[in-house]
Order: C-alpha cells, then structure tokens, then sequence
C-alpha cells in the first residue's frame, strides 16, 4: 500500500497543497525530508522564499517521467498523477498519513511533520510528529553550465 501525503507550502499571503500519492513517509531513502532536500536545486537560493515558486521546484523535483513495470506476467507504464497540485487543504485528502507543512523561519525552511489520527466515522485529527530547517548549506549548488561564444 503507497504512503500518501500532503504538503503546504505558504506564508501569509499565499498558500499551495501538493499531493504525493507514494512515499509519504518522513524519514525513508526516497521519502518527503530527502526529497525535499532535493527540490532545494530548483529552488530560488535561501533565504530567498517565495510559496508558489518553491511548490513548483517540488512538483519539477518530483515529476517521474515514464516508467515500464512488469507485475503479475503484465507490463504496465505508469507515469503522471503521483503528484499533483490540489485545490484544498490537508483535509481535502481522505487517505493521506502525512501532511508536511513548509514555510520560511528567518533564513532557513521550516518543515513541521503531522501524522494522521484516523477518528471515529470520518473526523480525524492530526499530530505534531517533528519539525526541522531547512538551511542554505542543505541547497545543492547548482551546476552551471558554460557556454561558448560565437565568434564573429
């Protein structure tokens, strides 16, 4: 079964969700906190933090192109819908374990961790598992690439 998740990225003008359908997971190899760390490289350089900018460097970071599988004698291509932006909020997911929530704190990102309490019928509630930062020595530098004049 996929882990699912949701992710805010937001100040106080303007807020953006992202759903991750696998790997929701805080902590695995391929989970959000690295995964994170990887969309830093498409990212304006902290402290620089701008929400609808950084989700787009997740969704960039995130994208797999397509994908062959071969599961129970068939071969499948899967490629797309494992994230998307929604229009909503944490709760606008029924099945997601986790929800990351990511803003600026000074110079640094500030991601705070919440873990899904399944309630009774459809209420639930979620809990405050950790938070970390973010900081500019986590931001891969990027590679620059050289171009060559044209000569006249």
């Amino acid at each position: 079964m996929s882990t699912r998740c949701t992710l805010t990225v937001f100040d106080s003008e303007q807020a953006f969700t992202i759903y991750r359908q696998s790997d929701g997971y805080p902590d695995t190899e391929h989970g959000v906190l690295a995964g994170l760390r990887g969309a830093l490289s498409y990212a304006w350089p902290l402290p620089r933090f701008e929400p609808d900018e950084f989700a787009a460097a997740i969704v960039a970071a995130w994208k797999k192109p397509a994908q062959s599988h071969t599961a129970f004698e068939s071969t499948y291509t899967s490629q797309g819908g494992n994230i998307r932006l929604i229009n909503g909020n944490r709760d606008s997911v029924g099945d997601s374990a986790f929800h990351y929530d990511i803003t600026r704190d000074k110079r640094a990102l500030r991601v705070t961790v919440f873990k899904s309490i399944e309630g009774n019928g459809d209420s639930r509630s979620w809990k405050r598992v950790k938070s970390i930062l973010l900081r500019a020595k986590d931001q891969p530098t990027p590679p620059i690439e050289q171009h060559e004049e044209a000569e006249s």
